[in-house]
Order: structure tokens, then C-alpha cells, then sequence
């Protein structure tokens, strides 16, 4: 197994797309209260990938195909918080075959 991590671009926008429909698909099943009759998107998705000072986008390949992502990004604090900025982990999606094999915490990792 080749694993290859790279930054998502403006051309993987429909690829990121169908992997956090999966994230939504998956978390309708086990949290009820998520609107259930319309196309749910928790990111912007282009925005996230131009923003090369505060977010990054990766993309997960194994042998040349895509099988995962994740983001990571530096946000702002709410004023009563001493620090100024907090990072955070999301929009982290693994292929359900090429789990158990760590691509989620090399993702982690390089993020």
C-alpha cells in the first residue's frame, strides 16, 4: 500500500464534496435531530482550500486513488478564552475499505 498525502485544490472541490456527504450520510444514522430531507454541507469547501494562511485540506490517496481527507484549521477564540486562536480538526473522512489500516491518524499527523 503506497499512501500519498497531498493539499486539496480548486479541482477537488467535487471529490471533497462527496466525501463529506458521507460524513453527513453517516451522522443522519446515528444523530436524529440533523435535518433529514434536504442536502446538508457543513463546510465551504473552495473557500477552506484558497485559504493557505489559516486552513489546509489534504487528500488521502492509496495507490494513486482517493480514499480520505482531512482539514485543519486555525480559528479565532472567543473573547473569554486567554488564548487568541484555537486549532481545529474536521472534515476527516476515510473509504470504509481502507480503514483499520491508520490513514486517519497519517492524516491527523500532517495536519
Amino acid at each position: 500500500m503506497s499512501l500519498k498525502l497531498r493539499k486539496a485544490s480548486l479541482d477537488d472541490v467535487p471529490l471533497v464534496r462527496g466525501f463529506e456527504a458521507k460524513l453527513v450520510e453517516h451522522e443522519r444514522s446515528v444523530v436524529p435531530s440533523l435535518i433529514q430531507e434536504r442536502k446538508l454541507k457543513y463546510y465551504n469547501i473552495p473557500k477552506l482550500i484558497k485559504d493557505r494562511e489559516n486552513a489546509i485540506v489534504l487528500i488521502a490517496e492509496v495507490d494513486g486513488k482517493a480514499v480520505g481527507c482531512g482539514l485543519g484549521q486555525i480559528k479565532k477564540n472567543d473573547a473569554c478564552y486567554k488564548e487568541p486562536h484555537y486549532g481545529y480538526i474536521g472534515l476527516m473522512y476515510v473509504d470504509e475499505l481502507q480503514r483499520g489500516k491508520n490513514l486517519g491518524a497519517s492524516i491527523v499527523r500532517e495536519l
